[in-house]
């Protein structure tokens, strides 16, 4: 007889591969086709960050994209000057920025922007501020009755769910700029490095 650890542990994978499976069929067509990538560090990468987002884990999609940005960035150094960079993703971009063109850099920093308030789970500032009319039914003796509530969609009662819908957007709209972006980097930057001598 299992025990309920046991128990719940196996009915939470069949709730899992059942969500998996409904998520890959919703979302493979709606995810731009995979990138043939010849740096095998930014290949395995790009393959973990692509096969998270295909099974609708968005918030962790949304943080590896950020991951798999600095390891481009780092690349580029490498393959630029052929010495391997140390700093964190802030350095990285500052040591490219010769090599990269400003929309590029503007690009690489709105990512390191979006990944930290992701990473750091800054949820007021992912969601907007707006005010939001939410329908309340409350009863009466005389029956039921629509009242309005008026608050904002940052409220803490509501930013979570809020912030699960924006990222089921959000995740789409980065993997559609990180593709569009690694596919020219990878073309302009990743192809031939310049193998520098520790005298050049």
């Amino acid at each position: 007889m299992l025990k309920d650890g046991q128990f719940w542990m196996k009915e939470l994978t069949k709730w899992i591969l059942g969500n998996i499976q409904k998520e890959i069929k919703l979302r493979e067509d709606k995810l731009p086709e995979l990138l043939i990538i010849g740096d095998l560090e930014i290949r395995e990468a790009y393959l973990e960050y692509y096969s998270i987002t295909l099974l609708g884990f968005n918030n962790a999609s949304i943080v590896l994209a950020g991951i798999l940005m600095e390891k481009v960035a780092k690349a580029i150094y490498l393959f630029q000057t052929g010495k391997i960079f140390e700093g964190n993703f802030d350095q990285a971009i500052i040591a490219i920025k010769t090599y990269i063109t400003k929309e590029e850099r503007k690009f690489l920093l709105s990512v390191k922007e979006w990944r930290n308030l992701y990473a750091h789970g800054n949820e007021n500032k992912i969601v907007p501020s707006e005010p939001l009319d939410v329908h309340c039914l409350t009863f009466d003796k005389e029956g039921g009755k629509m009242e309005h509530l008026k608050t904002t969609i940052n409220n803490p009662l509501f930013s979570s769910i809020f912030k699960q819908e924006i990222d089921k957007e959000k995740v789409y709209e980065v993997c559609e700029e990180i593709h569009k972006f690694l596919k020219e980097i990878n073309r302009k930057y990743l192809q031939k490095p310049k193998v520098r001598t520790p005298d050049s």
